[in-house]
C-alpha cells in the first residue's frame, strides 16, 4: 500500500527548519502560573548505526520505509506500528549517527525507538552521567536542572528478594546555576547518577534562547524557547563529541599487526573499576542474558575464585567481545569489527544499575581529549 505523506517534502534546509519551528508548542499556563506541560514536544533522537540502516522492513506489527525529500541528506522515515502510521524526518548527514526529528507523542516515539533498536546494526547512543555533565558545561550552555537515578533491578532481578531491589530517583528543574551546583554534590552522586540534564542556551527573553532536556539515550526535548537553530546546534555539538569518542574507542581495537617483519600486539583493553559485587556468578549470568539494557549474550569460564572470563556477542552488531571480570573490575576487549557504542552502553548501565561511581580511565582520557 502506498504511503501518503503528512510531512512536507521540503526542498531547502530553510523550509525544514521553518517546519520544525512550527512544531514547537508554547505550553499553556494554569491560574497559578505553573506550566500545564504538553506531550507533543519537538524532539530529536540520535541513533547509532553500525552498518546499514535498511531502507524498508515489514512484519505483522511493525515496519518502516525511508523516502526521499528534496534534500540529499534529509529523508522521511515512515513507520507503521500497531496499524497506525507515524512519520519522522531522518537527518543522515552523519550516517553513523542519524537523527530523527518529530513531535510525535513521547510515549509512542520511545516505543518506536525501542522497536527500531531491536534490529541488528541499530542502537541508541549512550550518554553516561559524566558525558551529560560535559554537555551541560559546553560553551554557550548552562545547566539548569537534572534527573538522577539509581536502580539495581537489572542486576538483581535473577536473585535476592524484593527487599534487595533499590530504586532511587531525583528530579530538579528550573534551578539557578548556583543552586544546581549546591545540590549536585559528590554525596548525592554516590546515591544516583545523571540520566538527564536540562540545558539552557542563550539568555531569557532572547529569541535565540532555548531550554531542553538531554537524556542518556540521546533524546533532545525542547522545553522552552522557539529557536530551532539553537536546538539543532545543541544536537550537532553533542552528536559530534559522541562521534569522536566512539571512533577513538574503535581506534583502540585489540589485534595483531606486523612491524618490521614482526607480529606485534596492538590496542588495549578498557578497564572498568567499581564497588565490590557480592555474587559475581549471578551478576555475570544476569549481565549476559541477551536482554536489555546490556544486550550481551555470553558464556563464562571460571579462571579462579572471584575471577571469570566471558566470551560474548554484542547483539547490536553481532561482534565478539571478550571480558575478564572480577568482583571489583572488568576488562573489555573489542576487536576489529567491534563497536565503540558497546563500551558506552556498558559503562552507562553499570553506573545506573550497579555503582554510580564506576570509572573507566581509558574512556576518561578519550573524553578529556575531545
Amino acid at each position: 500500500m502506498k504511503h501518503v505523506l503528512d510531512l512536507p517534502k521540503v526542498k531547502t534546509r530553510k523550509e525544514f527548519t521553518e517546519y520544525l519551528e512550527s512544531l514547537i508548542q508554547i505550553p499553556k499556563e494554569c491560574q497559578n502560573g505553573e506550566s500545564q506541560g504538553y506531550e507533543q514536544e519537538l524532539k530529536a533522537y540520535v541513533l547509532e548505526v553500525d552498518g546499514d540502516f535498511a531502507s524498508e522492513y515489514s512484519d505483522k506489527e511493525f515496519g518502516w520505509s525511508i523516502l526521499d525529500t528534496g534534500l540529499d541528506e534529509l529523508k522521511i522515515l515512515c513507520v507503521t506500528y500497531r496499524n497506525d502510521k507515524y512519520e519522522f524526518f531522518l537527518d543522515v548527514h552523519d550516517k553513523r549517527l542519524p537523527t530523527l526529528h518529530t513531535n510525535v507523542d513521547s510515549d509512542i516515539a520511545e516505543e518506536i525507538i525501542k522497536k527500531l533498536v531491536e534490529f541488528c546494526t541499530l542502537d541508541t547512543v549512550w550518554f553516561h552521567s559524566d558525558l551529560l555533565k560535559k554537555f551541560s558545561k559546553d560553551v554557550g550552555n548552562t545547566l539548569i536542572g537534572f534527573e538522577m537515578s539509581y536502580s539495581n533491578k537489572a542486576i538483581k532481578s535473577l536473585y535476592g528478594t524484593d527487599s534487595d531491589i533499590v530504586n532511587l530517583s531525583i528530579n530538579m528543574n528550573g534551578l539557578s546555576g548556583g543552586l544546581v551546583n549546591i545540590l549536585d554534590t559528590d554525596d548525592i552522586q554516590r546515591k544516583a547518577t545523571y540520566v538527564k540534564v536540562r540545558v539552557k542556551r542563550g539568555q531569557d527573553d532572547n529569541p535565540d534562547m532555548i531550554q531542553e532536556d538531554i537524556d542518556r539515550n540521546g533524546c533532545f526535548t525542547v522545553k522552552k524557547g522557539k529557536s530551532v537553530d539553537a536546538h539543532l546546534q545543541l544536537v550537532k555539538m553533542c552528536r559530534e563529541r559522541y562521534a569522536r569518542i566512539i571512533y577513538d574507542i574503535e581506534g583502540m581495537h585489540v589485534g595483531i599487526s606486523e612491524s618490521h617483519g614482526k607480529q606485534i600486539f596492538t590496542g588495549q583493553a578498557f578497564e572498568l573499576e567499581f564497588s565490590k559485587i557480592e555474587n559475581l556468578n549471578k551478576f555475570i549470568n544476569n549481565m549476559f542474558n541477551s536482554k536489555s539494557p546490556f544486550m550481551l549474550w555470553g558464556t563464562k569460564t571460571k579462571i579462579q575464585d572471584g575471577y571469570f572470563k566471558v566470551v560474548a556477542v554484542d547483539l547490536h552488531n553481532s561482534s565478539i567481545v571478550d571480558f575478564e571480570i572480577a568482583n571489583d573490575m572488568m576488562r573489555i576487549y573489542i576487536y576489529k569489527q567491534g563497536c565503540g557504542n558497546t563500551i558506552m552502553r556498558i559503562l552507562t548501565n553499570l553506573k545506573i544499575h550497579h555503582d554510580t561511581k564506576t570509572k573507566c580511565p581509558q574512556l576518561d582520557n578519550i573524553m578529556n581529549s575531545t
